[in-house]
């Protein structure tokens, strides 16, 4: 390389470091600047209770729809012990033959 590139070239490269240099600490400083100026409330959490309701209309649709029968023909039902739109659970009785 002759002399004049070789000037040339550590000229960039002195630019490129030094623009480098003077952002980092521009950008640097106005960050810090900005976190200086954030105003930050805060609560002191405590435990209760939440009453809230949300009232809605809609259609409810059960997921699955069971018809209940006697393995025998006779049987006479004696008394139901749940109502329509009652929630049962698996091993409860629901009629008394």
């Amino acid at each position: 390389m002759n002399k004049r590139k070789k000037i040339v070239l550590v000229t960039i490269v002195f630019i490129v470091i030094f623009s480098s240099i003077f952002s980092f600490f521009i950008f640097n400083k106005s960050r810090s600047t900005q976190a200086q100026d954030i105003n930050i409330s805060t609560i002191r959490v405590i435990q209760g209770t939440i009453r809230e309701t949300i009232e809605a209309e809609g259609t409810l649709a059960p997921f699955e729809t069971v018809n209940v029968k006697s393995k025998e023909d006779g049987y006479k039902v004696e008394v139901v012990l749940v109502e329509e739109g009652d929630s049962v659970k698996k091993g409860q009785e629901l009629v008394r033959l």
